[in-house]
């Protein structure tokens, strides 16, 4: 009798109390007061990668844990999972999105944008997980500021006991 999670030739398997293969969905709780999802097909293997499940799409990970309420790189694209795990596909188009205070530029894609961004005459910086960047940056031995709207600052500017100018390009010099 075995009670549990078995691999088989590369498949992973659930059998529950009643010694029966588990399919659809399995809950375990994790350390968080939480728990981590999932899903067994009708044969019985844990499925991972992308998967269609009554009509909605979900990832899934390689340890077969559903990805929810995060950002995800798959495939080289950033895919945004709301807290039930459902897939947010990109709409038409580029948007900007707020989660857990943090401001992302989506492209029309679904990747999240990364590095400079120029919207009109607007300069935005965005770091490598997508975030917009806000305050005081130096990058490549060059200082910039970027305001709480993430817009970068052109002019002068006193941050603390130091005041600086920020030329056309947005480049810090000192005063």
């Amino acid at each position: 009798m075995y009670i549990g999670g078995l691999q088989l030739r590369d498949k992973a398997y659930y059998f529950g109390y009643d010694v029966v293969m588990h399919t659809d969905w399995l809950f375990v709780p994790d350390d968080n007061y939480s728990f981590k999802t999932y899903y067994f097909g009708d044969d019985g293997v844990m499925k991972t990668g992308w998967q269609e499940i009554d009509g909605t799409k979900f990832y899934f990970g390689s340890d077969g844990v559903k990805h929810k309420d995060r950002w995800s790189l798959i495939n080289g694209t950033w895919q945004h999972f709301d807290k039930y795990g459902t897939w947010s596909p990109p709409e038409k188009g580029a948007k900007w999105v707020v989660e857990n205070n943090k401001r992302y530029y989506i492209k029309s894609n679904g990747a999240k944008h990364t590095g400079w961004l120029a919207l009109g005459y607007t300069t935005f910086y965005f770091g490598s997980d997508g975030e917009m960047h806000t305050g005081l940056l130096q990058l490549e031995g060059k200082t910039y500021y970027f305001v709480e709207n993430g817009e970068m600052h052109i002019g002068g500017l006193q941050l603390g006991d130091k005041t600086y100018y920020f030329n056309y390009d947005g480049v810090a010099k000192d005063i």
